[in-house]
């Protein structure tokens, strides 16, 4: 069997007559990708020429959301709910670190899949799933509504094979899970729905595509094999996805169930952060775990002949929430009463029967890796940071539910003016509206629900039983405190060990701090702040290091560029400089550059290079990740 991996979302509908017979649904959905590199939203270095078809034919949406990151974008669209309903408020790769899954005995996590086959729709899921464990659960696609499927297991702790999701691609079907040798796993995808679909053209079909391109690692494709460099690999990548798009267009059209196939084409957040593209004349960062708009924001594009009017680009408001809905409208299946959906469907939108979706509002949350307590899985802080928007205005809402920002994104579409501040009567009108919003909210987050198991050696293991209210205030009073009398770091730190993959996280908590001012937050705040000292910082010991060269990301928030500052490992030194992120409080994980590792053990620190305008930053993340031979 051929299978294929591919990051868009495609919506199939099959049906001569929308009014006689029921639609398929092809929902193809890009892993990782903005609109930057697609260039019928004004990608300036590269061409996709068939998905601009897709646009030119249908109807190409300019503020349509995803979530900023892969597990919340996932959960969301396959539950209509927004991720603090469901829980999945931060990544959590699931093959990788156990514990927590996408539990389908849950009714809040009923699928649409499931919804959609209680209309008589024939379902299938081909790619990236990496929310269920297929060791463990081998039928979990059909636990959760698809009735055949191929996916890349996802990185298996203790599976080498399984990291491959390209090359040599280990793949998950009803047969089990195995090693594709000398086949290119996005080429195993796509054949396998376009088999899916000649099996089933004559019933609706309902088809999840969530792709594995253009997510690292950087790869050579088969049309391009002989690519080497970082970017030429990317653009190889997307341009292979490209190819992939028009190869299932091509089956749906040589099995003549175009006129009554929808496809929808989108991504689940932007592109990785170590990508630069150019969009209308401007260089555009990616924007992947961000919630500016080139995180979030992302392409949306819906084309079926004959059902969908052509040449359409609408201003139209919508988000991931409102998939699971729409779909059931097209297909007349029937979202049961008990289940509680947060979004709503603009079915009428797409057939043309509505100039503009009910939408008054839309939000994207979720971002970063989630956290472990004695009970499990929860998110890194009770209330995730969110943003929220409508056509005119946009606001970013803090862990302490406030709303921190507040941007023109009619005058200021890359949000470089915060009005939060402003008296202009639209300004506090609009900060009116989204505090409503706000507050109609819980002020704490749900947790991901799933049933408890037993113990796996990958585990990831919980961080044990909350502080006493007395060693917080121990801890606290030590922050003030600052060094102690004898010099000596006024935190103490962890060791830091390697990831399955051989990359190391350094975060606050686990870091030795030297200063009187720079300290951890070890509150929802996650970070090591009031760095104003140019003679203070952060240092981490890290364990069982493999001696090569990696890639160096760092995440936190700066009001000034330009602040310089040295990463030291041993022997080597990587230099770098701050760059704005709008605020303290707004995160970017931007790339550095590369160090040199040596082997066993090795002290990590980062320390300012000379004095300094404002803080240097609010550090919250520091990710060396090893550099593939």
């Amino acid at each position: 069997m051929r299978l294929k991996y591919l990051g868009l979302m495609v919506l199939l509908i099959a049906s001569p007559l929308w009014a006689t017979s029921k639609p398929n649904i092809l929902f193809i959905m890009v892993d990782d990708l903005g609109k930057e590199w697609i260039s019928c939203y004004g990608a300036d270095d590269i061409e996709t020429p068939v998905i601009d078809s897709l646009a030119k034919g249908g109807m190409r949406f300019e503020n349509a959301y995803s979530m900023p990151q892969c597990t919340p974008s996932r959960v969301t669209l396959l539950t209509g709910k927004y991720p603090w309903r469901t829980g999945w408020v931060n990544h959590w790769d699931v093959p990788r670190w156990g514990v927590g899954y996408f539990d389908w005995k849950a009714r809040e996590n009923m699928t649409y899949a499931r919804i959609m086959k209680t209309a008589g729709y024939a379902t299938a899921a081909s790619g990236k799933w990496q929310i269920s464990d297929f060791r463990l659960v081998p039928d979990a696609m059909a636990k959760h509504g698809f009735d055949d499927w191929a996916m890349w297991t996802g990185f298996e702790s203790g599976v080498k094979a399984s990291g491959a999701r390209y090359a040599d691609a280990y793949v998950h079907t009803r047969e089990g899970s195995k090693t594709y040798e000398g086949e290119f796993g996005p080429d195993i995808y796509t054949d396998f729905l376009i088999d899916f679909m000649t099996e089933n053209k004559d019933k609706p079909m309902a088809l999840y595509f969530p792709m594995a391109l253009t997510h690292g690692p950087l790869v050579p494709t088969p049309l391009e094999p002989d690519v080497s460099d970082k970017l030429g690999k990317h653009k190889a990548m997307v341009r292979y996805t490209d190819h992939l798009v028009g190869r299932l267009v091509s089956a749906i059209d040589e099995l003549g169930i175009r006129d009554r196939t929808i496809i929808i084409f989108t991504t689940d957040n932007g592109s990785g952060g170590s990508i630069t593209g150019t969009r209308n004349g401007r260089p555009q960062k990616g924007g992947k775990a961000n919630k500016g708009e080139h995180g979030v924001c992302n392409p949306f594009i819906v084309n079926c002949p004959g059902l969908v009017p052509e040449g359409v680009v609408t201003d139209a408001l919508t988000d991931f929430t409102d998939l699971l809905p729409t779909f059931a409208e097209l297909g007349g299946a029937t979202v049961p009463e008990d289940l509680k959906i947060d979004g709503v469907s603009i079915a009428p939108l797409l057939l043309g029967k509505a100039d503009d979706s009910p939408r008054e509002w839309i939000m994207a949350l979720g971002h970063g890796g989630a956290s472990l307590d004695e009970k499990g899985v929860r998110g890194k802080a009770d209330y995730a940071s969110r943003v929220i928007r409508d056509k005119h205005h946009k606001v970013w809402v803090n862990n302490d539910r406030e709303i921190e920002r507040l941007h023109d994104l009619q005058a200021d579409p890359f949000e470089e003016a915060n009005l939060i501040e402003s008296t202009q009567p639209e300004h506090l009108a609009a900060l009116k509206k989204f505090q409503a919003v706000v507050d109609a909210m819980p002020a704490m987050d749900a947790r991901p629900v799933y049933e408890p198991r037993e113990p796996n050696s990958w585990d990831r293991k919980t961080s044990g039983k909350s502080k006493s209210k007395t060693k917080e205030k121990t801890e606290k009073k030590r922050r003030k405190d600052g060094r102690t009398a004898k010099g000596g770091p006024s935190q103490a730190g962890a060791p830091v060990l390697p990831a399955e993959d051989g990359s190391y996280i350094l975060e606050p908590k686990t870091a030795r701090v030297f200063g009187r001012k720079l300290h951890y937050n070890a509150d929802a705040r996650n970070n090591l702040a009031a760095w104003t000292d140019a003679s203070e910082y952060p240092e981490w010991l890290l364990k069982n290091v493999k001696a090569g060269e990696y890639e160096v990301e760092l995440t936190y928030g700066a009001r000034s560029a330009g602040n310089g500052y040295t990463i030291e490992a041993g022997d080597s030194a990587l230099a770098g400089k701050t760059e704005e992120t709008g605020d303290l409080r707004k995160y970017e994980t931007l790339p550095v550059g590369r160090i040199v590792l040596a082997g066993g053990d090795v002290s990590v620190s980062i320390k300012p290079a000379g004095e300094m305008e404002s803080a240097l930053m609010n550090f919250r993340e520091l990710t060396l990740k090893p550099v593939e031979e």
